[in-house]
C-alpha cells in the first residue's frame, strides 16, 4: 500500500508538473560565441548530394556542403506553439537556410526556407509529409551577402504560419500537414550559409522528456504499482 499510495503521488506530481510546464514561457537561445553547439543534435549523414558538414565556426552554426536539408535541431525540447527566429547569411550561389518546426522524423516535418537565389529569390513553405515533400513558393527579392532575420510564428492549433523577414511581416500560410508537434531548429542546403543569435521562444513546453520519455517514466512507475500489488496478494 504504500508503495502504491508513493507511486501514486508521483504519478499526480509528474502529470501536473507537466501540465504546469505548459502553461509557461519558454525561451532557448544561442548566439555561439563559445564556439560550441551544445544544447545542438547536429544532422552529418549523407544524402541527397552531399554529407552534412555542421560545425560552429567564428561565433556562427555553418554547414556548407552539397545537398540538401541538413538539419541541426535543438535538444530535449518537443514543442506545438513556437515563435523562431534566427539570422541568417546564405553562401553564393545558390544557398539557403530554413527554420525547421514540427520535426517528428526526416520524413515529417515543416521548413520555412530563404532562397535568394532562386530567379525569383523568396521564401518556401516546405512539408514533408509521409516522406513527400510539398511546397508552396511565395516571392520575395533578397539580395546576396546580407544577413537577413527570419522570424516564424507557427500557431499549431490553427496550422498557420505567420512569417516575418527583418521584423516585417510577410504573409501567414495555411499548413496542410498534421503533425504539428515536435523538435524545432534549423537546416540548410545548397551549400547553405551560417545562423546566429538564434531564439526560440514558446508557451507550450519547456525542457521536459518528449513523449516517449514520458511515457518510459509512466511505464516504470505503472511497473512500481504492479509489484505492490502482486506484493500485497500475496501477503492475503
Amino acid at each position: 500500500m504504500k508503495i502504491r499510495t508513493v507511486v501514486a503521488v508521483v504519478v499526480v506530481f509528474l502529470l501536473v508538473g507537466f501540465q504546469s510546464a505548459l502553461a509557461q514561457t519558454v525561451v532557448f537561445s544561442d548566439d555561439f560565441n563559445d564556439g560550441t553547439a551544445d544544447g545542438w543534435w547536429l544532422d552529418r549523414s549523407c544524402h541527397q548530394g552531399g554529407c552534412g558538414n555542421w560545425r560552429v565556426e567564428n561565433g556562427m552554426l555553418t554547414q556548407d556542403s552539397g545537398g540538401d536539408n541538413y538539419i541541426a535541431l535543438v535538444e530535449g525540447i518537443f514543442l506545438a506553439n513556437q515563435t523562431i527566429k534566427t539570422d541568417f547569411l546564405a553562401n553564393d550561389p545558390g544557398g539557403y537556410g530554413s527554420t525547421v518546426v514540427w520535426y517528428g522524423d526526416f520524413d515529417n516535418w515543416t521548413g520555412i526556407r530563404l532562397i535568394p537565389n532562386h530567379n525569383p529569390g523568396g521564401i518556401w513553405i516546405e512539408e514533408i509529409i509521409n516522406g513527400i515533400d510539398f511546397y508552396t513558393f511565395y516571392p520575395y527579392q533578397f539580395s546576396n551577402g546580407v544577413w537577413y532575420q527570419l522570424e516564424v510564428d507557427a500557431d499549431a492549433s490553427r496550422g498557420l504560419l505567420a512569417v516575418s523577414v527583418d521584423s516585417s511581416y510577410l504573409f501567414t500560410h495555411q499548413v496542410s500537414t498534421l503533425v504539428r508537434a515536435g523538435r524545432s531548429g534549423v537546416a540548410d542546403g545548397n551549400a547553405g550559409g551560417f545562423f546566429d543569435n538564434f531564439v526560440l521562444t514558446s508557451n507550450d513546453a519547456t525542457a521536459v522528456p518528449e513523449p516517449s520519455g514520458i511515457i518510459t517514466i509512466l511505464t516504470g512507475l505503472l511497473g512500481l504499482v504492479a509489484i505492490a500489488g502482486i506484493r500485497r496478494f500475496r501477503r492475503t
